[in-house]
């Protein structure tokens, strides 16, 4: 099988983007459809195909083992040989002709004919011959050529036995290796005391394989390995190695010697800086040739196969910008192999169509995507049609890139995946019958798988871990199940990965093996001509090559019981395995047999050896033997006892008897067995093992707390931990100190259960109390209490006017203040009581309310001030008095204007005048009593409240101006 592999960095460049695609690990393998649907047909001549198979040039149905077969496929349109096209050389066992049923391609030479040279390994092997057909020649598949490859690969025998004497069980374990075929047939028992008389027969049975590699083994190669790729470049059906050396500028071949060996690497030129390598027949000589892509010169390779393991000097073809990775399909449907180049730095792929001279045309580019690296070839929509995968690195995408059929592509359709993408391969991980892909992710250090649904598309990516810095992928059968496995060169941990698929589309957890110093390329083919897949892995930074040889062993066993050699005394008995088509006979060793009467031993045992009150005991009794020949002890009862106390019986099947009990008495018990025996087995008592049931215990346990004063309830919890297997019965319950127990609910599946209850908490005062929890003895439990401190806090309170804390009335009117009255928790600390202080003389008020409970909560309260009115003592005369003042007035008025000469008649006018002016206005006066004249009285009014028992009373003030 051939595998192309990835690209590191050999150094620094001069940008990041260089550095970054120069250290990046890139891989392709082209999966073929399935061999009907292969058959894609086109308008143009019908075909036929026919297969034979060949060795040293002559037709042959069966080969020995190690000979290297010519699978010759010929192809006719009538009778006139088809000259152009791709046959593919599929195992016939398999469903579709794909990944690990696909042999082998080679392109149909001049004389219509297509060879692959192969060493089959063991055993019978069927293959079919697909035409892929042309534009001008349809597909066409041929009939099953059918090859027996005889010769036999090792096996070892071991037996060994069990019993005793008159009933043995002999197990004879046969182990194969080099095949992934599992031994088959039977297995005799024999006494070879007794003239190798066959005691009995058995079947071997189902087998299990391991896989494994051999110890690296290393080649030197070139300047920083980079790529490397493996097919038969000199036709002697044994793999041979190509390895791209990036700094040498060359591209190295090993050629294989058939046994897992190779010669030292012959260098051919290429361009610079060469960073990948392909194969094809592009001249359909029927010789391998090869294609290299050189990054650094901006071109691409051919080089011509001479058959023989040498080369022609290259070719080079331009590319675009920064080239990367190269890989081979037929993408116009002439049956000529065309070229693919990804170019990296100009996010494209090159397509150059073929010739069919060894030549190509110029390049045509399409999109791909930002960075693009490794191509990926099927056909990913069922249409015949080649399709491309694409991953870019830069965007961390797979571009999936559908084939028209002449050479063309349509537009990208991008897939995310994890950070820097870099190889990618198509396969088919679900035999679904659909193409899926695998993708290494070089800086997330994962694996992506994306399911292919068929049309083109595909579902998201599902990752897998792999080392640091995965750079390669090659899949292959690695443990010869028939599925599709992945190894992944891992560039900084130095190995590679094997993913075995599981055929469902998942993969196992990969297992590594070691390889040299930054494993970049990995490649995989039969080496040694055993069959299974081997693996050749580039060392970047080593300059060599590790082979990594694939082995595979099966394991079979076949047993049988109820021997009894014939006779008295010892004998030898072994075990013959006669061998299979593929794996050689074996003897095995000898073990020594006794013929006696048929005495029975008895085991008792009970698990657990410590239980818990109440927690089931098995209790077990094994008999051995239990049958001898065709008689059995099954159906038989074995009493269990404790001491001299029966426990119960149980009946014995296949000689064990077991018995489940949960009433075992609290301390050690001594438990015992006894068979009593038949006709045919002697009985047996079996010894006397211990067995100690725990003291179940339980405790209580509850947190300290505090709660606000006035809180009704509280909730109250506790814990209750035992070590039984089932719960204390009694009831638990709580009390506040010396207050009435209120019963607990208890909850849970197992220990620790928590027990709460809502006990009355509103009558609590302040401070600290004590909430106590218990549970009373009950059954093998004892009584349990605990207590921890219960706090009740008592809060301040707030007392605020609220509203408007100053006003102005008239004299006589009322003013209304509010003030609001708030606690800081539950409650008050106390009932509220107020006090009211600054009201001015005459005043008066109203409070509402005059107190306040304690849980009363939030409360406005209402001030009310009667006032006095403030006026004139003068006003408040009578009605008589202002008259009589006026008729005073009225009877002295004319005196004052008497004319008198002397001085006292001036005095007496002014005297009346007075007496007028004090009349007048005594007459203008009101009804209210006199007062002193005041124009306004200001009071500064206090309200304090004080809660009872509490230390600090809060006040509030206001004022009021009275006119």
């Amino acid at each position: 099988m051939t595998s192309h592999l990835p690209l590191p960095a050999a150094r620094v460049r001069s940008t990041v983007l260089r550095l970054a695609l120069r250290r990046i690990a890139i891989h392709s393998v082209a999966v073929t459809l399935s061999v009907l649907s292969c058959a894609v047909a086109f308008a143009a001549n019908a075909t036929t195909t026919s297969l034979a198979a060949r060795s040293a040039e002559s037709p042959t149905a069966s080969v020995a083992s190690g000979t290297v077969v010519t699978l010759t496929a010929t192809v006719l349109a009538g009778s006139t040989p088809v000259t152009t096209g791709q046959v593919k050389f599929c195992d016939a066992a398999g469903a579709s002709c794909v990944d690990n049923y696909l042999l082998g391609s080679a392109q149909l030479t001049s004389s219509g004919v297509a060879n692959v040279r192969l060493r089959p390994s063991s055993g019978a092997h069927t293959y079919r011959a697909v035409f892929v057909g042309t534009a001008a020649n349809n597909a066409s598949v041929s009939s099953i050529a059918n090859l027996q490859v005889t010769g036999v690969q090792a096996t070892s025998t071991s037996l060994t036995q069990t019993g005793v004497a008159g009933n043995y069980t002999l197990a004879a374990t046969v182990a194969g290796t080099g095949s992934a075929n599992a031994p088959t047939g039977i297995v005799s028992f024999r006494d070879a005391t007794n003239n190798n008389a066959v005691l009995a027969t058995a079947p071997l049975g189902s087998a299990s394989l391991a896989q494994a590699f051999a110890t690296q083994v290393v080649y030197a190669a070139g300047t920083s390995p980079i790529a490397s790729v493996t097919a038969d470049f000199n036709n002697d059906g044994f793999s041979d190695v190509a390895i791209v050396n990036n700094r040498d500028n060359s591209v190295g071949i090993l050629l294989g010697n058939g046994d897992g060996t190779f010669s030292a690497q012959i260098p051919y030129a290429t361009g610079a800086g060469p960073s990948y390598v392909a194969v094809g027949d592009f001249n359909s000589d029927g010789n391998t040739d090869l294609t290299v892509v050189n990054s650094g010169s901006t071109t691409v390779s051919v080089l011509i196969g001479r058959g023989d393991g040498t080369f022609l000097a290259q070719a080079t073809y331009a590319t675009g910008n920064m080239p990367v990775f190269v890989t081979t399909a037929d993408v116009d449907n002439d049956g000529i192999l065309d070229l693919l180049v990804s170019n990296s730095l100009g996010s494209s792929v090159s397509v150059f169509l073929g010739k069919g001279d060894g030549t190509f045309n110029a390049q045509t580019a399409f999109p791909s995507g930002l960075g693009s690296l490794s191509i990926a070839i099927a056909d990913f929509n069922a249409d015949g049609i080649t399709d491309l995968a694409v991953t870019n690195y830069l965007s961390n995408t797979v571009s999936v890139l559908i084939g028209k059929g002449a050479g063309a592509f349509s537009a990208p359709a991008t897939y995310p995946v994890d950070s820097g993408p870099t190889p990618i391969i198509a396969a088919d991980f679900n035999r679904d019958g659909i193409v899926d892909l695998a993708v290494t992710n070089y800086t997330a250090n994962t694996l992506s798988i994306l399911a292919g649904k068929g049309d083109g598309t595909f579902n998201t990516q599902v990752t897998y871990p792999t080392g640091t810095q995965p750079y390669a992928i090659a899949p292959a059968d690695y443990n010869g199940d028939g599925i599709v496995d992945l190894a992944v060169a891992n560039y900084v941990s130095d190995n590679v990965g094997l993913f075995f698929g599981k055929g469902d589309g998942t993969f196992a957890t990969q297992v590594t093996y070691a390889t040299g110093d930054g494993p970049t390329p990995v490649s995989t083919a039969d080496f040694n001509g055993d069959g299974i897949a081997d693996l050749v892995a580039g060392n970047y930074h080593a300059n060599t090559l590790s082979i990594l040889l694939g082995q595979l062993s099966t394991t079979a066993t076949a047993s049988a019981g109820g021997i009894s050699p014939a006779g008295a005394g010892t004998h030898m008995v072994n075990a013959s395995y006669g061998g299979d088509a593929i794996y050689a006979a074996s003897t095995s060793n000898s073990v020594p047999l006794t013929a006696q009467s048929v005495v029975t031993a008895l085991t008792a045992s009970a698990s657990p050896a410590v239980s818990k009150y109440g927690q089931q005991v098995v209790l077990t009794a094994v008999l051995s033997p239990y049958a001898a020949q065709s008689l059995s002890t099954d159906g038989e009862l074995v009493t269990f006892g404790n001491g001299a106390q029966p426990l119960g019986t149980a009946t014995l099947a296949n000689g064990t008897a077991t018995l489940n009990l949960t009433a075992l008495p609290v301390g050690a018990s001594s438990i015992s067995a006894s068979y009593p025996g038949d006709a045919n087995f002697l009985a047996s008592n079996s010894t006397s093992v211990s067995h100690t049931v725990s003291q179940p215990i339980s405790s209580l346990s509850v947190a300290a707390q505090s709660l606000p004063l006035g809180t009704a309830s509280a909730a109250l919890t506790a814990q209750l931990t035992y070590s039984g297997t089932v719960a204390p019965s009694a009831p638990v319950s709580f009390t506040i100190d010396a207050g009435a127990a209120v019963t607990a609910a208890c909850t849970g599946a197992a220990s620790p259960l928590v027990c709460t209850a809502s006990y009355p908490t509103g009558s609590l005062a302040a401070g600290a109390h004590t909430v106590s929890v218990s549970q009373s003895a009950a059954g093998v439990y004892a009584a349990a209490s605990a207590s921890a401190a219960l706090t009740v806090v008592a809060s301040d309170f707030t007392f605020t006017a609220s509203g408007t804390t100053s006003q102005t009335i008239t004299g006589g009117g009322t003013a209304n203040f509010s003030f609001a009255l708030s606690p800081g928790a539950i409650a008050y600390p106390g009932n509220i009581s107020f006090a009211v202080t600054g009201l001015a003389t005459g005043m008066t008020y109203t409070l509402a309310p005059t107190s306040v409970a304690m849980a009363a909560g939030p409360q406005t309260v209402s001030l009310a001030v009667q006032t006095v009115k403030l006026t004139s003592q003068a006003d408040s005369a009578p009605v008589w008095m202002r008259r009589s003042g006026v008729a005073m007035a009225s009877f002295l008025l004319p005196f004052c204007f008497l004319h008198r000469r002397r001085r006292n008649v001036r005095l007496l006018m002014l005297l009346c005048c007075g007496v007028l002016f004090t009349s007048a206005l005594t007459g203008c006066g009101s009804g209210t009593p006199a007062t002193v004249p005041s124009t306004s009285v200001t009071s500064t009014i206090t309200v304090t409240a004080t809660a009872a028992g509490y230390a600090i009373p809060h006040s509030s003030t206001v004022t009021l101006i009275v006119q």
